[in-house]
């Protein structure tokens, strides 16, 4: 079983596809909880199929973890006169596309926990190797 990215834009799907790898920034708790958990050289599945519609059959990217940064963002806001600030956490991953690939098993954490999914290889991108 390897972590599952889910409901990530499909401009990063694209990405993976046509170029080979891309850079996001995740956000959702969800995600997060199994992205802060991998290292350089593991595994994800990544899909823009949102976690709750995650199932059998469900396609996307192999990717291999190629950096993971945990980022701090603040959020500046004012509002009558008062500034505000808010922190949240957020982590920058660089992958690598592997191939593509088709769930056939999947396992929900919970509520802001990671989804973590079996796949079976669908296609290999040749650069992979």
């Amino acid at each position: 079983m390897i972590p599952a990215v889910t409901g990530v834009s499909p401009r990063v799907v694209e990405e993976l596809l046509g170029l080979g790898g891309t850079e996001m920034i995740v956000r959702s708790a969800n995600n997060l909880d199994g992205i802060l958990r991998t290292r350089p050289g593991d595994v994800l599945f990544v899909t823009s199929t949102g976690k709750r519609e995650v199932r059998e059959g469900t396609l996307g990217v192999i990717a291999e973890v190629t950096e993971v940064e945990v980022v701090r963002e603040v959020l500046v806001a004012s509002s009558g006169g008062e500034r505000y600030e808010r922190e949240t956490t957020a982590a920058r991953v660089r992958l690598k596309t592997l191939g593509v690939g088709r769930v056939v098993r999947y396992e929900n954490k919970g509520v802001g926990r990671r989804m973590e999914v079996e796949v079976e290889l669908e296609h290999v991108e040749p650069e992979a190797y």
